[in-house]
């Protein structure tokens, strides 16, 4: 949480292959993760997904043909995040400063700034628009990390603006405002099982995955307990 946009960032490189919760989420019945970056900033960094097989090396444990996901956040992570550290609002921090990240990267590309910049700073610029290219062109998949439905509406509405699609909503706490739109669009990771949890300022219902399923939206349980990975 140093920068609210950290594309150049991969989870891959902060896989334990010898990490004990391992046999204990296989114990669970669990085969597969997907590691993310962490929810604080608005573009978080490259996810892997990975199987979980004896391995000295996480390139050793990554699912054959998987996508990598990039991670982005909007609304109260990053709000909350910087709120001491630069703009704070739902407006700067889902909107203008995402929209003014990607068309940073667009300039950068183009060399119009390069010049002025040292080489170490120029090769992270060059990784995150490589990334940038990549979730563009859907080689790889964006997971959002939004609670309220205004917030996925927007993030919807900058993903037609730059041309991409957003593969899944984390949380959705308010999801089944917009099942209608979701539908069209995504799928929805719904915090769960009985309401929003630790996330506060949200209209929170019991029954959102039965509404949101029942528009033909596409819905599945997420929690941030650990407690059901180990059956």
């Amino acid at each position: 949480m140093t920068n609210p946009v950290t594309a150049n960032v991969w989870a891959e490189h902060s896989v334990w292959p010898q990490d004990p919760q391992i046999p204990r989420a296989l114990a669970g019945g669990l085969t597969t993760m997907q590691v993310l970056p962490g929810s604080g900033n608005l573009i978080g960094g490259r996810s892997v997904v990975v199987k979980l097989v004896p391995s000295r090396t996480v390139q050793g444990m990554k699912f054959p043909g998987a996508k990598y996901g990039l991670k982005m956040a909007c609304g109260e992570n990053p709000k909350r995040v910087y709120q001491t550290r630069g703009p704070s609002t739902r407006m700067v921090t889902s909107l203008a400063t995402a929209r003014r990240g990607f068309k940073r990267k667009v300039i950068d590309a183009n060399g119009t700034r390069g010049m002025r910049r040292t080489k170490a700073i120029r090769r992270r610029v060059t990784l995150v628009w490589k990334l940038s290219l990549k979730f563009l062109r859907g080689n790889i998949l964006v997971h959002n990390h939004c609670y309220r439905a205004d917030e996925m509406a927007q993030m919807i509405d900058i993903a037609k603006e730059f041309g991409y699609s957003i593969r899944a909503f984390h949380h959705s706490v308010e999801a089944y405002k917009i099942a209608d739109l979701l539908k069209l669009t995504t799928l929805a990771r719904l915090n769960g099982p009985t309401g929003a949890g630790s996330e506060k300022r949200t209209d929170a219902v019991k029954a959102n995955l039965a509404i949101t399923e029942a528009f033909g939206a596409r819905a599945m349980i997420h929690s941030d307990s650990a407690l059901g990975a180990h059956g």
